[in-house]
């Protein structure tokens, strides 16, 4: 709207204009008074060049909003409108009027041509025409001789014209993702050109030869072209400072032995060895490779970084000790069992190393004059640390040591300021209160995750010193009590997690004045005391699964009606309350004790949460179980529509399918379920999507299966639907099985495949038209067709064997492996225990987005038969999996 456009012209720098995501249809007038603009940002809007005739047509804007989702239909003028009904300004014409015009960006304006007025621009030093329909660039580009920076990419173009010979000044050509099949023979002329940009099109196994004719091109971005496997000395420009060959499909790499390459990029190849011996490298990424050696003779002196993460080393050269300006080392996800002896005390400039997820056993025992900031030594074999190691690595300020095997600290020296440590996390150890004398010498600490461990107590002298912290993980442990009076002495405490302890006492936790949220669910607790109603400060407060406490004799009527005390866990409905002890649908209808389910979120570092989660424990009327998670990224509306109306959605399609019988696609429901999801979202979706994953526990009719015919028993199918990534994993005998497919660039060739094949774009991060990290999403009409509502689909039917089911987002599964959820969830003695515990584990592994999980937990005994009451049976017939509150 024009009030809008003027609000967001008012607040913006004299000579820049930005309207990118406007959906303007005109140029605004109040724009058009000012011809100063040096800057002119017109990004996904519908503009257009005024029609030479009015009779013929062929584009008019419309005033349908929704049409912005529809990137494949044009919009039409009115047909049979004259010249006088067209508006007299508006139109791409009007930018004639700056003459100082220097930037113009019409990307993503639905472009099927390049206007014609471009051309007549000729001030202009950067164009950028990306993400449009253009098939072909006109002549007429010859006459912006100023021109040095040009962006075509994501367009339909097969080729261009003679005519860029005559753009002297162009430095920066970005033609990628196109429907090129060989570079165009003009780009071999142009030797003021500097950089290319040529990803993502269908290029031959030429292209290296054709690129060597370029000999003054300093940067190449040719990722996403694969085209051999094999890349030889003499197919590159012997003035390359960069070089981007991610995704390529290469199994050798053969550099000139004379070169400049500073920055490289050869990540997710099939690599095997690493040539590294330039001594201009800078930068080097080879990440998800199978490198199992590097070769550094001559030594890369200048490398500031090294990222090696997801490859096949078992070891590291030790003449990666003399790269003395190195200041971060990645080699997480490798073979490792040591590190370089000299690697902390030689390297003076190194600050951070992360060796995650190897097999290290033991750390160097020299440390020197150590300036490392961050380590990360996350999931290795360590069993104890070398005697000096936490007093010399005094410049720490981040140490993940989280799911090791280590007894004990080393402790530190008597000068405790002079150590700057503000992370620690040493969750999923074997450490007792003891090692609290070491932590309490860190004044600094902010955030402390020591959960899964062998902890009594808290020592009260030793937590008090801590008085900057602000976070204590303590869950998992042997905790009878928390030591309130010395908690209240922190100013800045505000988070709390101790669930899954032995804690009776809940305390008087008011005296925790800067109290936020407060996890004690999983314990023992016996009472609750109504005070933490009146603090202000507390924001969220678990005591889930304390089956000890007695909720109508604790709770007075207001805690049950507060809306941050969470109570009973498995329940999900307006009356849970109500009915403790029993579950029941919305309808009250008795569950009859197949599964029970816990969940855990968190919202990390972000302030704001945009996940959600439905959880229907008697879907159908009590025989069937629902559960989802949905995940927004930076938009919370949608995951909350989806809560609340997903449930109803399924259920309308799987009545409907139902009278309209299944065929040969039983599973169109849930299909429909995300596409009806989708269509309901609306203009809700104009800047965000969610990505999501559904599971329904279906009951079987002997009718409808063979195996329930046989045996006379209730059988169970689990049906599921996934888009994005949002994973589901079953645990069947122990085994982790994915029943989701990952919807990323990264993980799915074949969604990369449709994306560049539709005329989108893919980022060097992985984004799609660098918006969307995931390739399917439920309401990201905006971007239709790169990302698409409909889900990949699963079926099996539930056995015996069948254990447990793990729902979760991002956050979790960038952290953790399936097979080592499983492995938790199945140490777990509840569900609802089993998320929080992977919530915990995930943020101890450093996830810090936002984390939504859920997990159910099957009652084996009921699906095999063999527990089954006219009552109903409880989970404690199965000594594995008990029932949660």
């Amino acid at each position: 709207s024009v009030p809008c456009v003027c609000k967001q012209l008012s607040v913006q720098r004299p000579h820049e204009v930005d309207l990118s995501g406007c959906s303007l249809e005109a140029l605004p007038d109040v724009l058009l008074y000012d011809n100063n603009v040096h800057i002119l940002n017109l990004t996904r809007n519908y503009v257009r060049s005024r029609p030479v005739k009015p009779q013929n047509m062929h584009h008019q804007p419309a005033t349908m909003r929704s049409m912005r989702a529809m990137k494949d239909v044009k919009r039409p003028f009115l047909r049979g409108a004259n010249e006088s009904a067209l508006p007299k300004s508006g139109w791409l014409d009007d930018l004639l009027r700056f003459h100082h015009l220097q930037s113009l960006i019409l990307a993503d304006n639905n472009l099927l041509t390049v206007p014609t007025v471009i051309y007549e621009l000729t001030t202009l030093r950067e164009l950028n025409l990306a993400i449009n329909g253009v098939t072909e660039v006109p002549r007429g580009i010859s006459k912006l001789r100023n021109l040095q920076v040009l962006h075509l990419y994501s367009n339909k173009l097969t080729d261009l014209p003679q005519e860029f010979l005559q753009l002297q000044n162009l430095r920066t050509l970005s033609i990628g993702f196109n429907r090129l099949h060989e570079i165009p023979g003009v780009i071999h002329q142009m030797t003021r050109l500097r950089r290319l940009v040529v990803a993502g099109n269908p290029l031959g196994p030429l292209i290296w030869d054709q690129l060597a004719k370029i000999g003054d091109l300093e940067a190449l971005d040719a990722r996403l072209t694969p085209v051999m496997e094999s890349l030889q000395d003499a197919m590159l420009a012997t003035k390359l400072t960069y070089i981007d060959l991610d995704n390529m499909g290469l199994r050798s790499l053969y550099l000139p032995s004379t070169g400049v390459i500073a920055n490289m990029n050869v990540s997710h190849n099939r690599l095997v060895t690493l040539p590294m011996f330039y001594t201009s490298l800078v930068s080097v990424l080879a990440n998800c490779n199978r490198i199992e050696e590097l070769r550094m003779t001559p030594k890369p002196i200048n490398l500031t970084r090294l990222l090696l993460q997801r490859n096949q080393l078992k070891e590291l050269p030790e003449d990666i000790c003399d790269l003395g300006k190195l200041q971060v080392l990645d080699v997480s996800h490798n073979k490792l069992t040591r590190l370089p002896a000299r690697l902390f005390w030689n390297i003076p400039n190194l600050k951070g190393v992360d060796a995650s997820f190897n097999s290290i056993t033991s750390l160097p025992e020299r440390i020197d004059n150590c300036r490392l900031e961050r380590l990360n030594l996350q999931s290795n074999q360590l069993t104890v640390l070398p005697a000096a190691f936490l007093m010399r690595a005094n410049q720490l300020q981040s140490l993940n040591l989280s799911s090791n095997k280590l007894m004990g600290l080393p402790p530190l020296g008597p000068a405790s300021e002079i150590y700057h440590l503000e992370e620690l996390s040493l969750t999923s150890n074997g450490l007792t209160e003891q090692c609290f004398a070491t932590i309490a010498g860190y004044k600094r600490l902010k955030i402390l995750h020591i959960a899964m461990n062998l902890l009594k107590q808290i020592p009260v002298k030793c937590i008090q010193e801590l008085v900057n912290l602000q976070e204590l993980v303590v869950s998992r442990n042997l905790l009878t009590q928390l030591p309130i009076t010395s908690l209240a002495k922190l100013p800045f405490l505000e988070r709390i997690m101790a669930h899954s302890n032995q804690i009776t006492d809940l305390g008087d936790v008011r005296r925790i004045k800067s109290l936020k949220r407060l996890d004690l669910s999983c314990n023992d607790l016996t009472t609750i005391d109504h005070a933490i109603t009146y603090m202000n400060s507390l924001q969220a407060v678990d005591l889930s699964a304390n089956r000890n406490i007695n909720i109508t004799a604790s709770l007075p009527t207001v805690l049950k009606g507060m809306a941050r005390v969470v109570i009973e866990e498995s329940l999900d409905s307006e009356d849970a309350l109500a009915a403790v002890g029993q579950h029941v649908d919305h309808h009250g209808t008795p569950n009859h004790g197949m599964w029970t389910h816990g969940s855990a979120e968190a919202s990390g570092n972000r302030k704001k949460y945009c996940c959600s989660q439905v959880k229907v424990q008697n879907f159908r009327n009590g025989r069937d179980g629902l559960y989802g998670v949905f995940n927004g990224g930076l938009n919370a509306h949608i995951p909350g529509f989806l809560r609340s109306n997903m449930a109803s959605i399924v259920m309308e399609e799987f009545r409907r399918q139902q009278q309209t019988g299944s065929g040969s696609a039983p599973l169109n429901y849930l299909k429909y379920a995300f596409l009806t999801a989708h269509s309901r979202l609306g203009q809700m979706s104009r800047c965000g999507g969610a990505t999501l994953a559904l599971c329904h526990i279906y009951t079987l009719s002997s009718a409808t299966s063979t195996s329930a015919r046989r045996s006379g028993l209730t059988q169970y199918r689990l049906n599921v639907a996934n888009a994005g990534h949002v994973q589901v994993v079953l645990s069947r005998d122990g085994t982790a099985i994915p029943l989701t497919k990952l919807h990323t660039t990264e993980d799915s060739d074949e969604e990369r495949s449709r994306i560049i094949n539709i005329g989108g774009f893919i980022t060097p991060e992985g984004r799609v038209n660098g918006l969307f990290s995931a390739t399917r999403a439920v309401g990201a009409a905006y971007l239709n067709p790169y990302i698409i509502p409909e889900p990949t689909v699963y079926s099996t039917e539930l056995s015996p064997n069948d254990e447990l089911l793990i729902i979760g987002c991002a956050g979790l599964w960038l952290h953790l492996s399936h097979e080592e959820a499983v492995d938790v969830a199945r140490g777990c003695s509840s569900a609802s225990q089993a998320a929080k515990t992977l919530r915990d584990l995930a943020q101890a592994y450093g996830s810090q987005g936002n984390i939504s999980i859920i997990v159910v937990f099957f009652n084996q005994l009921m699906l095999s038969g063999r527990g089954r009451s006219s009552s109903g049976a409880s989970f404690s017939d199965s000594p594995s999996f008990q029932r949660s509150s």
